[in-house]
Protein backbone atom coordinates (compact mmCIF):
# COMPACT_ATOMS: atom_id res chain seq x y z
CA UNK A 1 0.00 0.00 0.00
CA UNK A 2 1.36 3.45 -0.98
CA UNK A 3 1.98 5.88 1.80
CA UNK A 4 -0.45 8.63 2.34
CA UNK A 5 2.31 11.27 2.17
CA UNK A 6 3.77 9.42 -1.42
CA UNK A 7 0.22 9.50 -2.84
CA UNK A 8 -0.47 11.23 -5.71
CA UNK A 9 -2.41 14.52 -4.86
CA UNK A 10 -5.88 13.61 -6.36
CA UNK A 11 -5.83 10.10 -4.24
CA UNK A 12 -4.82 11.41 -0.56
CA UNK A 13 -6.64 8.12 0.58
CA UNK A 14 -5.90 4.37 1.80
CA UNK A 15 -7.57 3.25 -1.41
CA UNK A 16 -8.47 0.19 0.83
CA UNK A 17 -11.72 2.36 1.68
CA UNK A 18 -12.98 0.73 -2.05
CA UNK A 19 -13.31 -3.56 -2.51
CA UNK A 20 -12.44 -2.99 -6.12
CA UNK A 21 -8.83 -2.50 -7.22
CA UNK A 22 -7.98 1.04 -8.40
CA UNK A 23 -4.66 2.25 -9.94
CA UNK A 24 -3.78 5.89 -11.17
CA UNK A 25 -1.51 6.01 -14.27
CA UNK A 26 0.98 8.41 -16.17
CA UNK A 27 0.19 9.03 -19.92
CA UNK A 28 2.83 7.02 -20.91
CA UNK A 29 1.09 3.66 -18.95
CA UNK A 30 3.25 3.71 -16.11
CA UNK A 31 1.45 2.84 -12.47
CA UNK A 32 2.36 5.61 -10.02
CA UNK A 33 -0.64 4.26 -7.28
CA UNK A 34 -2.31 0.81 -6.82
CA UNK A 35 -4.65 0.12 -4.18
CA UNK A 36 -4.47 -2.89 -1.93
CA UNK A 37 -6.80 -4.57 -3.75
CA UNK A 38 -5.08 -3.86 -7.29
CA UNK A 39 -1.94 -5.34 -5.52
CA UNK A 40 -3.43 -8.45 -4.94
CA UNK A 41 -5.03 -8.37 -8.24
CA UNK A 42 -2.38 -8.28 -10.36
CA UNK A 43 0.02 -10.40 -7.76
CA UNK A 44 2.81 -7.73 -5.92
CA UNK A 45 2.98 -5.32 -3.75
CA UNK A 46 1.97 -1.05 -4.01
CA UNK A 47 5.64 -0.71 -3.69
CA UNK A 48 6.53 -3.38 -5.99
CA UNK A 49 4.02 -2.45 -8.75
CA UNK A 50 4.92 1.52 -8.77
CA UNK A 51 6.14 2.72 -12.06
CA UNK A 52 5.72 -0.88 -13.54
CA UNK A 53 3.81 -0.96 -16.86
CA UNK A 54 -0.09 -1.68 -16.17
CA UNK A 55 -0.07 -3.54 -19.85
CA UNK A 56 2.37 -6.05 -18.81
CA UNK A 57 0.23 -6.87 -15.51
CA UNK A 58 -3.01 -7.76 -17.44
CA UNK A 59 -3.31 -11.14 -19.32
CA UNK A 60 -1.17 -11.35 -22.98
CA UNK A 61 -4.68 -11.92 -25.03
CA UNK A 62 -6.24 -8.97 -23.19
CA UNK A 63 -3.89 -6.29 -23.86
CA UNK A 64 -4.28 -4.77 -27.22
CA UNK A 65 -7.88 -4.30 -26.25
CA UNK A 66 -6.44 -2.59 -23.04
CA UNK A 67 -4.28 -0.28 -25.62
CA UNK A 68 -7.23 0.41 -27.80
CA UNK A 69 -9.18 1.77 -24.61
CA UNK A 70 -5.66 3.65 -23.46
CA UNK A 71 -5.55 5.04 -26.86
CA UNK A 72 -8.97 6.63 -27.20
CA UNK A 73 -8.37 8.03 -23.71
CA UNK A 74 -4.84 9.75 -24.74
CA UNK A 75 -6.22 11.05 -27.76
CA UNK A 76 -9.24 13.14 -25.96
CA UNK A 77 -12.36 10.53 -24.62
CA UNK A 78 -13.43 11.58 -21.33
CA UNK A 79 -13.73 7.44 -20.23
CA UNK A 80 -13.13 4.24 -21.98
CA UNK A 81 -13.56 0.49 -20.90
CA UNK A 82 -12.53 -3.20 -21.40
CA UNK A 83 -12.68 -6.80 -20.40
CA UNK A 84 -9.71 -7.55 -18.41
CA UNK A 85 -9.99 -11.50 -19.74
CA UNK A 86 -10.28 -14.74 -17.44
CA UNK A 87 -7.50 -14.80 -14.13
CA UNK A 88 -8.31 -17.95 -12.24
CA UNK A 89 -9.75 -17.21 -8.16
CA UNK A 90 -9.49 -21.01 -6.93
CA UNK A 91 -11.15 -23.06 -9.23
CA UNK A 92 -13.50 -20.38 -11.26
CA UNK A 93 -12.99 -18.15 -13.76
CA UNK A 94 -13.78 -14.48 -13.28
CA UNK A 95 -14.07 -11.63 -15.65
CA UNK A 96 -13.07 -7.94 -14.16
CA UNK A 97 -14.74 -4.95 -16.45
CA UNK A 98 -12.29 -1.93 -16.64
CA UNK A 99 -13.00 1.66 -16.64
CA UNK A 100 -10.39 3.99 -17.36
CA UNK A 101 -11.22 8.04 -16.57
CA UNK A 102 -8.74 10.89 -17.17
CA UNK A 103 -7.98 13.32 -14.93
CA UNK A 104 -7.28 16.74 -17.15
CA UNK A 105 -5.75 19.02 -14.35
CA UNK A 106 -3.69 16.74 -13.12
CA UNK A 107 -2.75 14.74 -16.58
CA UNK A 108 -3.32 11.32 -14.84
CA UNK A 109 -5.74 8.13 -15.90
CA UNK A 110 -7.66 6.62 -13.27
CA UNK A 111 -8.65 2.84 -13.99
CA UNK A 112 -10.71 0.85 -11.44
CA UNK A 113 -11.52 -2.83 -11.78
CA UNK A 114 -15.50 -3.88 -11.87
CA UNK A 115 -15.72 -7.77 -10.85
CA UNK A 116 -18.22 -9.18 -13.20
CA UNK A 117 -20.73 -11.84 -11.52
CA UNK A 118 -19.74 -15.38 -12.05
CA UNK A 119 -22.96 -16.21 -13.38
CA UNK A 120 -23.50 -13.14 -16.11
CA UNK A 121 -24.89 -13.50 -19.03
CA UNK A 122 -22.60 -15.92 -21.75
CA UNK A 123 -24.54 -12.98 -24.57
CA UNK A 124 -23.74 -10.16 -22.52
CA UNK A 125 -20.18 -11.10 -22.13
CA UNK A 126 -19.93 -12.31 -25.90
CA UNK A 127 -21.10 -9.09 -26.98
CA UNK A 128 -18.79 -7.22 -24.99
CA UNK A 129 -15.86 -9.09 -26.39
CA UNK A 130 -17.26 -8.69 -30.01
CA UNK A 131 -17.42 -5.31 -29.69
CA UNK A 132 -13.69 -4.46 -28.15
CA UNK A 133 -13.01 -7.07 -30.95
CA UNK A 134 -14.46 -4.53 -33.62
CA UNK A 135 -12.75 -1.51 -32.51
CA UNK A 136 -9.61 -3.20 -32.19
CA UNK A 137 -9.56 -4.48 -35.27
CA UNK A 138 -10.71 -0.92 -36.59
CA UNK A 139 -7.19 0.32 -34.93
CA UNK A 140 -5.41 -2.02 -36.14
CA UNK A 141 -6.54 -0.89 -39.74
CA UNK A 142 -5.92 2.44 -39.14
CA UNK A 143 -2.30 2.00 -37.82
CA UNK A 144 -1.96 -0.49 -41.03
CA UNK A 145 -3.02 1.92 -43.76
CA UNK A 146 -0.10 3.52 -45.91
CA UNK A 147 -2.17 6.89 -45.69
CA UNK A 148 -1.82 9.45 -42.48
CA UNK A 149 -5.01 9.76 -40.61
CA UNK A 150 -5.62 11.89 -37.70
CA UNK A 151 -9.09 12.76 -36.28
CA UNK A 152 -9.51 16.44 -34.81
CA UNK A 153 -12.11 17.06 -32.59
CA UNK A 154 -14.74 20.52 -32.99
CA UNK A 155 -11.92 22.48 -30.96
CA UNK A 156 -9.42 21.57 -33.38
CA UNK A 157 -8.02 19.24 -30.29
CA UNK A 158 -5.76 16.08 -32.19
CA UNK A 159 -7.82 12.74 -30.89
CA UNK A 160 -5.70 10.52 -32.85
CA UNK A 161 -2.64 10.08 -34.96
CA UNK A 162 -1.76 7.08 -36.57
CA UNK A 163 1.97 5.81 -37.17
CA UNK A 164 2.12 6.86 -40.88
CA UNK A 165 1.41 10.11 -40.20
CA UNK A 166 4.04 9.88 -37.10
CA UNK A 167 6.11 9.13 -39.99
CA UNK A 168 5.02 12.07 -42.67
CA UNK A 169 5.35 14.57 -40.42
CA UNK A 170 8.34 13.13 -38.38
CA UNK A 171 6.13 14.00 -35.17
CA UNK A 172 5.19 11.57 -32.48
CA UNK A 173 1.89 11.31 -31.75
CA UNK A 174 2.61 12.08 -27.88
CA UNK A 175 3.55 15.16 -28.60
CA UNK A 176 0.36 16.14 -30.99
CA UNK A 177 -2.39 14.25 -29.26
CA UNK A 178 -4.55 16.20 -27.07
CA UNK A 179 -3.05 19.63 -28.74
CA UNK A 180 -4.60 22.26 -30.93
CA UNK A 181 -3.17 21.30 -34.55
CA UNK A 182 -3.32 25.16 -34.92
CA UNK A 183 -0.82 25.63 -32.07
CA UNK A 184 1.49 22.79 -32.98
CA UNK A 185 1.10 24.14 -37.17
CA UNK A 186 0.60 27.74 -36.49
CA UNK A 187 2.10 28.23 -40.04
CA UNK A 188 -0.45 26.56 -41.66
CA UNK A 189 -3.24 29.14 -40.76
CA UNK A 190 -4.55 30.87 -43.51
CA UNK A 191 -3.10 27.83 -45.92
CA UNK A 192 -5.21 26.13 -48.31
CA UNK A 193 -5.49 23.50 -45.87
CA UNK A 194 -6.87 25.59 -43.35
CA UNK A 195 -9.58 27.03 -45.82
CA UNK A 196 -10.72 23.81 -46.82
CA UNK A 197 -10.69 22.09 -43.06
CA UNK A 198 -12.97 25.06 -41.88
CA UNK A 199 -15.02 24.05 -44.86
CA UNK A 200 -15.45 20.68 -44.05
CA UNK A 201 -17.14 21.89 -40.57
CA UNK A 202 -18.73 24.56 -41.86
CA UNK A 203 -20.75 22.99 -44.73
CA UNK A 204 -20.53 19.03 -43.37
CA UNK A 205 -19.26 18.06 -46.32
CA UNK A 206 -16.16 16.23 -47.18
CA UNK A 207 -13.58 17.27 -49.40
CA UNK A 208 -10.39 16.40 -51.25
CA UNK A 209 -7.49 18.81 -52.68
CA UNK A 210 -3.64 18.87 -53.27
CA UNK A 211 -1.99 21.10 -51.57
CA UNK A 212 2.34 22.20 -51.29
CA UNK A 213 3.66 22.16 -47.73
CA UNK A 214 6.36 25.12 -47.48
CA UNK A 215 6.91 23.63 -44.11
CA UNK A 216 7.88 20.08 -45.16
CA UNK A 217 8.58 21.10 -48.56
CA UNK A 218 5.97 18.77 -50.24
CA UNK A 219 2.76 18.05 -52.12
CA UNK A 220 0.72 16.20 -50.14
CA UNK A 221 -3.29 15.08 -51.35
CA UNK A 222 -5.19 15.04 -48.89
CA UNK A 223 -9.19 13.89 -48.24
CA UNK A 224 -11.46 15.43 -45.26
CA UNK A 225 -14.73 13.88 -43.78
CA UNK A 226 -16.70 15.56 -41.19
CA UNK A 227 -18.26 13.44 -38.20
CA UNK A 228 -20.31 14.45 -35.23
CA UNK A 229 -17.15 14.68 -33.29
CA UNK A 230 -15.28 16.73 -35.48
CA UNK A 231 -12.87 15.52 -38.37
CA UNK A 232 -11.69 12.84 -40.05
CA UNK A 233 -8.13 13.34 -42.20
CA UNK A 234 -6.17 11.15 -44.39
CA UNK A 235 -3.07 12.21 -46.87
CA UNK A 236 -0.58 11.09 -48.83
CA UNK A 237 2.44 11.99 -50.10
CA UNK A 238 2.58 12.73 -53.72
CA UNK A 239 6.00 14.84 -54.03
CA UNK A 240 7.44 12.15 -56.39
CA UNK A 241 3.85 11.90 -58.45
CA UNK A 242 4.00 16.06 -59.03
CA UNK A 243 7.56 16.04 -59.61
CA UNK A 244 7.19 13.50 -62.71
CA UNK A 245 3.77 15.58 -63.88
CA UNK A 246 5.45 18.38 -64.05
CA UNK A 247 8.49 16.97 -66.09
CA UNK A 248 6.55 15.90 -68.14
CA UNK A 249 4.68 19.32 -68.64
CA UNK A 250 7.76 21.28 -69.24
CA UNK A 251 8.61 18.29 -71.75
CA UNK A 252 5.67 18.57 -73.67
CA UNK A 253 6.44 22.63 -73.93
CA UNK A 254 9.55 21.96 -74.49
CA UNK A 255 9.35 19.07 -77.56
CA UNK A 256 6.31 21.41 -79.27
CA UNK A 257 8.64 24.35 -79.26
CA UNK A 258 12.03 22.78 -80.51
CA UNK A 259 13.51 22.21 -83.95
CA UNK A 260 14.06 18.68 -83.19
CA UNK A 261 11.61 15.89 -84.13
CA UNK A 262 10.00 14.55 -81.02
CA UNK A 263 8.13 11.36 -80.90
CA UNK A 264 6.44 10.02 -77.64
CA UNK A 265 5.68 6.25 -77.94
CA UNK A 266 3.57 4.08 -75.44
CA UNK A 267 4.92 1.52 -73.40
CA UNK A 268 3.95 -0.87 -76.75
CA UNK A 269 6.78 1.38 -79.04
CA UNK A 270 3.31 2.76 -80.74
CA UNK A 271 3.25 6.04 -81.60
CA UNK A 272 1.04 8.65 -79.63
CA UNK A 273 2.33 11.90 -79.77
CA UNK A 274 4.45 13.97 -82.74
CA UNK A 275 5.31 17.16 -82.51
CA UNK A 276 5.56 19.89 -85.34
CA UNK A 277 9.11 19.32 -86.41
CA UNK A 278 8.93 15.98 -86.99
CA UNK A 279 5.60 16.54 -89.67
CA UNK A 280 8.68 18.95 -91.23
CA UNK A 281 11.62 16.67 -91.20
CA UNK A 282 9.21 13.64 -92.31
CA UNK A 283 6.18 14.55 -94.09
CA UNK A 284 4.09 12.72 -91.37
CA UNK A 285 0.89 14.04 -89.13
CA UNK A 286 0.41 13.20 -86.07
CA UNK A 287 -2.85 11.75 -87.79
CA UNK A 288 -0.78 9.67 -90.37
CA UNK A 289 1.67 8.58 -87.64
CA UNK A 290 -0.54 7.63 -84.24
CA UNK A 291 -0.74 4.02 -83.92
CA UNK A 292 2.24 3.22 -85.83
CA UNK A 293 5.51 1.73 -84.64
CA UNK A 294 8.19 4.27 -85.93
CA UNK A 295 10.39 1.85 -87.38
CA UNK A 296 7.60 0.37 -89.56
CA UNK A 297 6.61 4.39 -90.62
CA UNK A 298 10.68 5.66 -91.13
CA UNK A 299 12.50 3.10 -91.79
CA UNK A 300 13.87 1.83 -95.52
CA UNK A 301 16.06 -0.48 -97.85
CA UNK A 302 19.45 1.43 -96.94
CA UNK A 303 18.56 1.68 -92.81
CA UNK A 304 21.46 -0.42 -90.90
CA UNK A 305 19.95 -3.76 -89.62
CA UNK A 306 22.56 -3.47 -86.90
CA UNK A 307 21.65 -0.28 -85.51
CA UNK A 308 17.88 -1.25 -85.43
CA UNK A 309 18.81 -4.09 -83.31
CA UNK A 310 20.56 -1.96 -81.40
CA UNK A 311 17.20 0.16 -80.85
CA UNK A 312 14.97 -3.09 -80.31
CA UNK A 313 17.16 -4.64 -77.45
CA UNK A 314 17.36 -1.30 -75.92
CA UNK A 315 14.23 -0.76 -76.12
CA UNK A 316 13.74 -4.06 -74.64
CA UNK A 317 15.42 -4.18 -71.65
CA UNK A 318 13.70 -0.16 -71.14
CA UNK A 319 16.97 1.38 -71.06
CA UNK A 320 17.71 4.76 -73.21
CA UNK A 321 19.77 4.47 -76.76
CA UNK A 322 21.78 6.82 -78.60
CA UNK A 323 22.61 6.48 -82.14
CA UNK A 324 22.63 7.41 -86.14
CA UNK A 325 20.19 5.96 -88.68
CA UNK A 326 19.24 6.66 -91.98
CA UNK A 327 15.44 7.18 -92.25
CA UNK A 328 13.38 8.13 -94.72
CA UNK A 329 10.10 10.67 -95.23
CA UNK A 330 6.77 10.63 -96.50
CA UNK A 331 8.28 11.30 -100.06
CA UNK A 332 11.00 8.75 -100.13
CA UNK A 333 13.88 11.17 -99.26
CA UNK A 334 16.77 9.73 -97.48
CA UNK A 335 18.11 11.79 -94.60
CA UNK A 336 20.43 11.13 -91.37
CA UNK A 337 19.18 11.33 -88.09
CA UNK A 338 21.06 11.60 -84.70
CA UNK A 339 18.75 9.72 -82.45
CA UNK A 340 18.01 9.58 -78.24
CA UNK A 341 15.19 7.55 -76.80
CA UNK A 342 14.59 7.82 -73.16
CA UNK A 343 11.98 5.67 -71.17
CA UNK A 344 9.81 7.77 -68.80
CA UNK A 345 8.46 5.50 -65.52
CA UNK A 346 5.75 5.85 -63.88
CA UNK A 347 6.18 6.17 -59.84
CA UNK A 348 6.13 2.41 -58.77
CA UNK A 349 8.62 2.29 -61.76
CA UNK A 350 6.59 0.77 -64.55
CA UNK A 351 7.35 1.73 -68.04
CA UNK A 352 4.59 4.11 -69.26
CA UNK A 353 6.19 5.90 -72.42
CA UNK A 354 9.39 5.93 -74.63
CA UNK A 355 10.45 10.01 -75.78
CA UNK A 356 12.57 9.72 -78.78
CA UNK A 357 13.95 13.22 -80.50
CA UNK A 358 15.69 12.86 -84.09
CA UNK A 359 18.16 15.39 -85.07
CA UNK A 360 18.41 15.63 -88.77
CA UNK A 361 21.71 15.52 -89.42
CA UNK A 362 22.32 15.06 -93.09
CA UNK A 363 24.77 18.08 -93.84
CA UNK A 364 27.10 16.91 -91.15
CA UNK A 365 27.46 13.29 -92.31
CA UNK A 366 27.64 14.55 -96.11
CA UNK A 367 30.35 16.93 -95.05
CA UNK A 368 31.89 14.24 -92.98
CA UNK A 369 32.16 12.29 -96.14
CA UNK A 370 33.74 14.87 -98.38
CA UNK A 371 36.33 15.78 -95.77
CA UNK A 372 37.06 11.23 -95.69
CA UNK A 373 36.86 11.80 -100.02
CA UNK A 374 39.52 14.84 -99.34
CA UNK A 375 41.64 12.67 -97.41
CA UNK A 376 41.71 9.54 -99.46
CA UNK A 377 42.16 12.02 -102.39
CA UNK A 378 45.73 13.82 -100.58
CA UNK A 379 46.33 10.63 -99.14
CA UNK A 380 46.06 9.31 -103.19
CA UNK A 381 48.71 12.32 -104.27
CA UNK A 382 50.88 11.72 -101.29
CA UNK A 383 51.74 8.16 -102.52
CA UNK A 384 52.05 9.46 -106.35
CA UNK A 385 53.94 12.28 -105.18
CA UNK A 386 56.56 9.41 -103.28
CA UNK A 387 56.32 7.28 -106.36
CA UNK A 388 57.54 10.44 -108.37
CA UNK A 389 60.19 11.22 -106.00
CA UNK A 390 61.74 7.89 -105.99
CA UNK A 391 61.66 7.79 -109.52
CA UNK A 392 63.42 11.31 -109.38
CA UNK A 393 65.61 10.37 -106.60
CA UNK A 394 66.29 7.35 -108.99
CA UNK A 395 66.93 9.49 -112.00
CA UNK A 396 69.01 11.70 -110.49
CA UNK A 397 71.31 9.08 -108.77
CA UNK A 398 71.71 7.15 -112.12
CA UNK A 399 72.97 10.76 -113.55
CA UNK A 400 75.46 11.75 -111.13
CA UNK A 401 76.47 7.95 -111.00
CA UNK A 402 76.62 8.14 -114.72
CA UNK A 403 77.76 12.02 -115.14
CA UNK A 404 80.30 12.53 -112.23
CA UNK A 405 81.17 9.98 -110.11
CA UNK A 406 81.94 7.68 -113.22
CA UNK A 407 83.80 10.51 -115.05
CA UNK A 408 85.67 11.01 -111.86
CA UNK A 409 86.31 7.08 -111.62
CA UNK A 410 87.34 6.54 -115.08
CA UNK A 411 89.95 9.31 -114.80
CA UNK A 412 91.73 7.85 -111.60
CA UNK A 413 91.39 4.54 -113.72
CA UNK A 414 93.09 6.48 -116.46
CA UNK A 415 95.82 7.60 -113.92
CA UNK A 416 96.70 4.02 -113.15
CA UNK A 417 96.82 2.40 -116.03
CA UNK A 418 98.91 5.30 -116.91
CA UNK A 419 101.81 3.62 -114.44
CA UNK A 420 102.41 0.50 -116.63
CA UNK A 421 103.68 2.53 -119.24
CA UNK A 422 104.92 5.38 -117.40
CA UNK A 423 107.03 3.82 -114.73
CA UNK A 424 109.36 6.34 -113.94
CA UNK A 425 105.92 8.84 -113.25
CA UNK A 426 104.08 6.22 -110.94
CA UNK A 427 104.15 8.51 -108.02
CA UNK A 428 103.01 11.27 -109.77
CA UNK A 429 100.14 9.07 -111.65
CA UNK A 430 99.47 7.14 -108.22
CA UNK A 431 98.94 10.35 -106.21
CA UNK A 432 95.75 11.91 -108.67
CA UNK A 433 94.58 8.43 -108.97
CA UNK A 434 94.26 8.52 -105.36
CA UNK A 435 92.66 12.26 -105.20
CA UNK A 436 90.29 11.32 -108.12
CA UNK A 437 89.23 8.41 -106.09
CA UNK A 438 88.82 10.09 -102.74
CA UNK A 439 86.93 12.62 -104.15
CA UNK A 440 84.19 9.85 -105.88
CA UNK A 441 83.73 8.40 -102.06
CA UNK A 442 83.04 12.09 -101.34
CA UNK A 443 80.38 12.17 -103.80
CA UNK A 444 78.67 8.30 -103.73
CA UNK A 445 78.91 9.45 -99.52
CA UNK A 446 76.85 12.74 -100.58
CA UNK A 447 74.56 10.52 -102.52
CA UNK A 448 73.89 8.17 -99.58
CA UNK A 449 73.12 10.77 -97.06
CA UNK A 450 70.46 12.40 -99.63
CA UNK A 451 68.55 9.44 -99.48
CA UNK A 452 68.64 7.43 -96.26
CA UNK A 453 66.32 8.51 -93.60
CA UNK A 454 68.37 10.44 -91.32
CA UNK A 455 68.62 8.87 -87.82
CA UNK A 456 66.30 12.36 -86.13
CA UNK A 457 65.64 9.90 -82.91
CA UNK A 458 68.87 9.71 -82.12
CA UNK A 459 70.57 12.81 -83.37
CA UNK A 460 67.31 15.51 -82.79
CA UNK A 461 65.69 17.39 -85.26
CA UNK A 462 67.84 20.47 -85.15
CA UNK A 463 71.09 18.80 -85.30
CA UNK A 464 69.77 16.46 -88.14
CA UNK A 465 69.01 19.95 -89.90
CA UNK A 466 72.58 21.42 -89.29
CA UNK A 467 74.42 18.36 -90.42
CA UNK A 468 72.53 18.80 -93.45
CA UNK A 469 73.09 21.96 -94.18
CA UNK A 470 76.62 21.31 -92.90
CA UNK A 471 77.24 18.98 -96.30
CA UNK A 472 75.99 22.13 -98.70
CA UNK A 473 78.36 24.14 -97.07
CA UNK A 474 81.46 21.47 -98.03
CA UNK A 475 80.24 21.34 -101.24
CA UNK A 476 79.04 24.59 -102.21
CA UNK A 477 80.49 27.73 -100.30
CA UNK A 478 76.79 28.77 -99.32
CA UNK A 479 75.74 31.47 -96.73
CA UNK A 480 73.11 29.86 -94.36
CA UNK A 481 71.20 31.11 -92.04
CA UNK A 482 68.94 28.64 -89.38
CA UNK A 483 66.58 30.31 -87.20
CA UNK A 484 65.08 27.81 -84.72
CA UNK A 485 62.49 29.59 -81.96
CA UNK A 486 60.76 25.51 -81.23
CA UNK A 487 60.85 22.57 -78.75
CA UNK A 488 61.37 19.69 -80.83
CA UNK A 489 60.38 17.46 -78.10
CA UNK A 490 56.60 18.78 -78.57
CA UNK A 491 56.50 17.12 -82.25
CA UNK A 492 55.13 14.12 -83.55
CA UNK A 493 58.39 11.85 -84.84
CA UNK A 494 56.59 11.60 -88.15
CA UNK A 495 56.24 15.98 -87.80
CA UNK A 496 60.22 16.01 -87.63
CA UNK A 497 60.85 14.17 -90.80
CA UNK A 498 58.30 15.60 -92.46
CA UNK A 499 59.73 18.94 -91.60
CA UNK A 500 63.41 17.82 -92.33
CA UNK A 501 62.44 16.33 -96.09
CA UNK A 502 60.91 19.23 -96.79
CA UNK A 503 64.02 21.77 -96.39
CA UNK A 504 66.08 18.98 -97.93
CA UNK A 505 63.79 19.10 -100.89
CA UNK A 506 63.48 23.03 -101.25
CA UNK A 507 67.28 23.62 -100.49
CA UNK A 508 68.21 20.86 -102.86
CA UNK A 509 65.55 23.17 -105.18
CA UNK A 510 68.02 26.26 -104.33
CA UNK A 511 71.38 24.50 -104.85
CA UNK A 512 70.15 23.07 -108.39
CA UNK A 513 68.21 26.32 -109.76
CA UNK A 514 68.60 29.17 -107.99
CA UNK A 515 72.24 30.38 -108.68
CA UNK A 516 72.06 31.60 -104.76
CA UNK A 517 74.91 32.61 -102.16
CA UNK A 518 72.37 32.90 -99.29
CA UNK A 519 69.79 31.25 -97.88
CA UNK A 520 67.61 31.53 -94.69
CA UNK A 521 65.69 28.83 -92.76
CA UNK A 522 63.34 29.62 -89.89
CA UNK A 523 61.43 27.20 -87.80
CA UNK A 524 59.24 29.19 -85.14
CA UNK A 525 55.88 28.87 -83.16
CA UNK A 526 53.28 31.93 -82.22
CA UNK A 527 51.40 29.31 -79.51
CA UNK A 528 48.76 28.26 -82.70
CA UNK A 529 51.03 27.40 -85.52
CA UNK A 530 54.65 25.73 -86.12
CA UNK A 531 56.03 28.24 -89.22
CA UNK A 532 58.51 26.33 -91.55
CA UNK A 533 60.20 29.20 -93.88
CA UNK A 534 62.98 28.87 -96.58
CA UNK A 535 64.23 31.74 -98.69
CA UNK A 536 67.07 32.55 -100.66
CA UNK A 537 69.18 35.48 -102.99
CA UNK A 538 68.61 33.81 -106.27
CA UNK A 539 67.55 33.96 -109.76
CA UNK A 540 64.03 33.76 -108.84
CA UNK A 541 61.06 32.26 -111.19
CA UNK A 542 57.68 33.02 -112.27
CA UNK A 543 55.51 31.21 -110.19
CA UNK A 544 52.92 30.26 -113.16
CA UNK A 545 55.33 28.14 -114.53
CA UNK A 546 56.92 26.89 -111.57
CA UNK A 547 54.39 25.96 -109.45
CA UNK A 548 53.30 22.63 -110.18
CA UNK A 549 56.68 20.88 -110.21
CA UNK A 550 57.49 17.96 -109.26
CA UNK A 551 59.64 19.53 -106.19
CA UNK A 552 56.93 21.92 -105.08
CA UNK A 553 54.44 18.78 -105.44
CA UNK A 554 56.58 16.92 -103.33
CA UNK A 555 56.55 19.33 -100.67
CA UNK A 556 53.23 20.66 -101.09
CA UNK A 557 51.91 16.79 -100.75
CA UNK A 558 53.82 16.44 -97.18
CA UNK A 559 52.66 19.57 -95.61
CA UNK A 560 49.09 18.74 -96.61
CA UNK A 561 49.30 15.26 -94.93
CA UNK A 562 49.90 17.16 -91.62
CA UNK A 563 46.94 20.20 -92.90
CA UNK A 564 50.11 22.67 -93.46
CA UNK A 565 49.04 25.71 -95.95
CA UNK A 566 51.94 26.49 -98.61
CA UNK A 567 52.74 29.83 -99.54
CA UNK A 568 55.23 31.01 -102.34
CA UNK A 569 56.32 34.12 -102.88
CA UNK A 570 58.93 35.18 -105.77
CA UNK A 571 59.73 36.46 -109.47
CA UNK A 572 62.85 37.07 -111.47
CA UNK A 573 65.97 38.46 -109.68
CA UNK A 574 63.92 38.55 -106.53
CA UNK A 575 64.91 35.15 -105.41
CA UNK A 576 62.20 32.83 -103.34
CA UNK A 577 60.68 32.32 -100.04
CA UNK A 578 58.33 29.73 -99.05
CA UNK A 579 56.17 29.28 -96.04
CA UNK A 580 54.39 26.56 -94.67
CA UNK A 581 51.93 26.66 -91.84
CA UNK A 582 51.00 23.58 -89.15
CA UNK A 583 48.30 24.28 -86.73
CA UNK A 584 49.56 22.32 -83.43
CA UNK A 585 46.25 20.25 -83.84
CA UNK A 586 48.27 17.38 -86.57
CA UNK A 587 51.64 17.98 -85.52
CA UNK A 588 52.00 18.12 -81.72
CA UNK A 589 51.75 14.89 -78.87
CA UNK A 590 48.74 14.59 -77.62
CA UNK A 591 49.87 16.07 -74.44
CA UNK A 592 50.87 19.53 -76.05
CA UNK A 593 47.57 20.03 -77.94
Amino acid sequence: MVALDTAPAPFLFTGNEFGDPICVLHKDGRLCFVNEAAATLFGGTAGSLQDQSFFDLLPEADRPAAHVAFTSLVSGQPQASFLSGVLKRGRLPVVYDWLLRRDTARGLLVGTARLLPHMMPAELLRAKQEAEGRIRHLFDLIESIADGFFAMDREWRVTYFNATAERLTGKPREEIIGCRFWDVYPMAIGSLAWERYHWVLEHNEPVSFEFFSPHFQRWFETNAYPSSDGLSIFFRDITARKQVEDERRLLSLVAEETVNAVIITDAGGRIVWVNKAFTGLTGYGLDEAAGQKPGDLLQGPETSPKTVEYIRRQVRQQQPFHCELLNYSRSGRAYWTELRGQPIFDTDGKLVQYFSIQTDISERVDLQQMIINQHIDIQKELNEAVLRTQERERTEVGKELHDNVNQVLTAAKLHVESIRYQPEQAAHYAGKGTVLIQQAIDEIRFLSKQLVTPPLQELGLRAGIEELLDQYRQVKHYEIELHWSICEDKLLKEVKLVLYRIIQEQVNNIVKYAQATRLHIALEYDGTHLSLGVSDNGVGFELKGHYHGIGLANIRSRAAAYDGRLSIESSPGKGCSLRILFPKETIALPEYR
